[in-house]
């Protein structure tokens, strides 16, 4: 049987990978040229890969709270959020290898840097992306106006 304070330990984890979203959109050196809705396409396949991996780090750290945590402390926060985040960092790597949509690419590498430097900003002060997190607000908006709303945290 699992607590009351278990149950909200793990609520309380699931808020915080809530503000630390999987998304990104990069350029790279694939030799084709992408059209936008290809490259949206690619982008998306990724993101839903990046969003299962991060679906596991939450699992293990709500794993924790199930195996003996009483409640989440501020260093347990942490540390489910530097998870999530490597999750997130990889996802922005495999997203920026992929080519730049002809025409597009400045909006493909202001999504890329603003994704880097939301992960940067958290990375330096992990609670920063602790209940409502504007670390990722701009990407988001970013991702939006690119149709990347699968992409967005």
């Amino acid at each position: 049987m699992v607590g009351k304070g278990v149950r909200f330990g793990a609520l309380a984890l699931a808020a915080v990978a809530l503000t630390i979203g999987m998304a990104s959109c990069g350029g790279g050196d694939d030799e084709e040229s992408l059209t936008k809705a290809q490259f949206v396409k690619r982008a998306t396949l990724i993101c839903n890969e990046g969003e299962r991996e991060r679906e596991e780090a939450l699992s293990a750290a709500t794993r924790r709270l199930e195996e003996g945590e009483s409640k989440v402390t501020p260093e347990l926060q942490e540390e489910a959020i530097l998870q999530i985040l490597t999750t997130y960092e990889r996802m922005v790597d495999k997203l920026s290898e992929l080519s730049l949509p002809e025409g597009d690419e400045s909006k493909v590498e202001a999504m890329v840097e603003s994704m880097e430097e939301a992960a940067k900003r958290v990375r330096a002060n992990p609670q920063t992306a602790v209940g409502a997190s504007t670390a990722f607000k701009e990407a988001n908006e970013l991702l939006d106006d690119y149709n990347l709303k699968t992409c967005q945290v």
